[in-house]
């Protein structure tokens, strides 16, 4: 037994996506093309920096990376090549910090990372003294 179609159902889906599909293209197209990307700085140049953990405080992004010497550690940047740094080397040496869990709690930065001694609560008001 065959099922029916009901043809002029099928006919209005089909003008439908005809005038959709052109205007989907033209619209992903120029989307596309209309996208850059830009470095804003090698963190390691030996290798994968692998930058992860992403959290904006103060206008400047946090995120744990690692430079090739210091394991994965806790950078921010500001956007530009010179205001990409290491904000803090958490497990001084090669061992990582892993910086994780950013919060924002009274205007100070909270996040958990391990100095060494095993996973720990660390707090910065976004300088590097505090």
């Amino acid at each position: 037994m065959k099922k029916l179609i009901n043809t002029t159902k099928q006919k209005n889906y089909n003008v439908l996506a005809k005038k959709i599909s052109p205007l989907f293209i033209i619209f992903f197209s120029c989307t596309v093309s209309a996208q850059t990307f830009d470095l804003v700085k090698d963190i390691n140049t030996q290798g994968n920096s692998v930058p992860t953990r992403f959290y904006e405080y103060q206008n400047k992004l946090y995120f744990a990376a690692d430079n090739g010497t210091d394991g994965s550690e806790l950078f921010v940047s500001d956007g530009t090549t010179a205001g990409t740094t290491m904000f803090k080397d958490i497990n001084p040496g090669v061992n990582s910090g892993s910086p994780f869990n950013f919060h924002v709690f009274n205007g100070k930065l909270f996040f958990a990372a391990n100095s060494g001694n095993g996973e720990e609560l660390w707090i910065t008001d976004g300088t590097a003294s505090g």
